[in-house]
């Protein structure tokens, strides 16, 4: 990954962000993303493209809540 490339990571294991690398050196990136906003991931939390991401947080497969008059 290079500085200015655009990728994505799942931020608090709820939403996918859009953001764009500002250095990588080693097995982390420095992430820009939101309104000045920026975090440090390694490698293997960052995904190229959004549809990456959307099949790692796997959305469709995890436990809904139910509702008392679904009974």
């Amino acid at each position: 990954m290079n500085p200015g490339d655009k990728i994505y990571f799942i931020e608090n294991n709820i939403r996918i962000q859009e953001g764009i690398v500002v250095n990588s050196s080693s097995d982390f990136v420095l992430i820009k993303y939101g309104n000045g906003a920026g975090i440090r991931l390694r490698r293997s939390k960052v995904y190229t493209s959004e549809e990456e991401a959307k099949t790692k947080l796997n959305i469709d497969n995890r436990w809904k809540r139910k509702n008392p008059y679904d009974y």
